[in-house]
């Protein structure tokens, strides 16, 4: 599975925020995992996990095929924080 950091995923991460706007695009560091319990949701490991909200975001492709975003918000949660 590629990660969003040593694989340098973040053009994914926006492209499908871009492709899904109405939804929440969420990403996963290396060495890290969403931990889904009865008693709450919480990030495990070494790394982060983030949730990109396009929902107001404007997208913009430029001459080099580079994807521009504005007004998207970009939620960082790291080991231990609930989601």
């Amino acid at each position: 599975m590629p990660s969003l950091t040593l694989d340098y995923r973040w053009g994914k991460l926006y492209d499908v925020g871009r492709l899904e706007p109405g939804q929440t695009a969420w990403g996963l560091g290396e060495n890290t995992a969403v931990r889904v319990a009865s008693t709450g949701t919480t990030v495990v490991g070494d790394g982060s996990v983030v949730a990109l909200d396009p929902r107001q975001a404007q997208f913009t492709t430029g001459p080099n095929g580079a994807i521009g975003a504005l007004n998207v918000l970009l939620h960082t949660f790291g080991a231990g924080e609930a989601l």
